[in-house]
């Protein structure tokens, strides 16, 4: 994607392993998904809309929350924080700072979808970033190679005005695919937030405390 890009996004996090069955349930028994394996670094900081970031020792990315987090229904059981987001390229520190950084380990898998020529939201495997679409994540991560955890996330991109309608289809979509959800798959999910918000609070809490 290129910079500056504007999302809709929904996340939540489990705690501990990512349980098997739902890595089949998502990849359709390892059908279906590309899988990416990355070490991203972010700056970890109290400020939940606000986040800098490095992918795979890549160049780095701020993320900007745009407005607040809205709770909403997503459908088929899924309850949580929608979240507008605006990302840029940023230039490299001149000098040394004092920010902490978090590394987080991750085995990514993703489906995207995206519209047909009748208006249909499906599953696509060569996406048109020009068109509107929406990735769908199941990713297993380890924070300060300690903290396992696993994450469910939904980023839409487009047209303001139909990104979030664009997060309720594509799930709907998948879950059309690989019914039935596992039973506990949105119990397991307690935690719905960003990345920065995560690390701030959960990995990194009572460090930040001490600052």
């Amino acid at each position: 994607h290129g910079l500056p890009w504007d999302t809709s996004e929904a996340r939540w996090f489990g705690a501990g392993l990512l349980p098997g069955p739902i890595v089949d349930w998502f990849s359709n028994g390892g059908r279906s998904a590309v899988v990416e394996v990355r070490h991203d670094a972010y700056r970890v900081s109290p400020a939940h809309d606000f986040g800098l970031t490095r992918r795979d020792n890549g160049p780095l990315e701020a993320t900007v929350r745009i407005g607040s987090a809205v709770v909403a229904s997503l459908g088929t059981g899924f309850r949580g924080r929608l979240e507008e987001w605006r990302k840029y390229g940023v230039d490299e520190p001149r000098s040394e700072t004092t920010w902490q950084w978090s590394e987080v380990k991750k085995v990514v898998l993703t489906r995207t979808y995206g519209r047909d020529a009748s208006g249909s939201v499906k599953e696509v495997t060569d996406s048109d970033l020009a068109s509107p679409g929406c990735d769908i994540e199941l990713a297993s991560i380890s924070a300060e190679e300690s903290r396992a955890a696993w994450t469910f996330a939904l980023e839409a991109w487009g047209p303001a005005d139909t990104r979030r309608q664009l997060l309720g289809s594509a799930l709907a979509a998948l879950a059309a695919q690989t019914s039935p959800i596992p039973a506990t798959f949105v119990k397991d999910l307690d935690l719905s937030m960003g990345y920065p918000e995560w690390l701030a609070s959960v990995v990194w809490g009572e460090r930040l405390a001490s600052i």
